[in-house]
């Protein structure tokens, strides 16, 4: 697998390092997880136990976004290496 030289970071054919691959992975596990305690929420009989529910599928949902963002700073910092070598080749 190549580095990036100026990050010592791998890098893959898509531009991206294999972190980023994972984190969409964790992006996706997250919002079926939340996903699934809303589904849970709906379901309970319980208003405490409903409103725990509902803010745990919050966390879930605040933590993919999370990740979202870890995956676009890491494409704005690939695009700006890659602009940086385009200007100065």
């Amino acid at each position: 697998m190549p580095t990036d030289p100026a990050w010592g970071t791998a890098i893959v054919a898509n531009g991206l390092n294999p972190m980023v691959l994972k984190l969409s992975d964790h992006v996706t596990e997250c919002i079926a997880r939340a996903a699934d305690t809303e589904r849970r929420a709906r379901e309970a009989t319980d208003s405490q136990l409903r409103q725990d529910l509902l803010d745990i599928a919050k966390r879930w949902r605040h933590l993919a976004e999370s990740y979202q963002f870890v995956e676009s700073l890491d494409r704005f910092i690939v695009e700006q290496k890659s602009q940086r070598v385009s200007k100065s080749a």
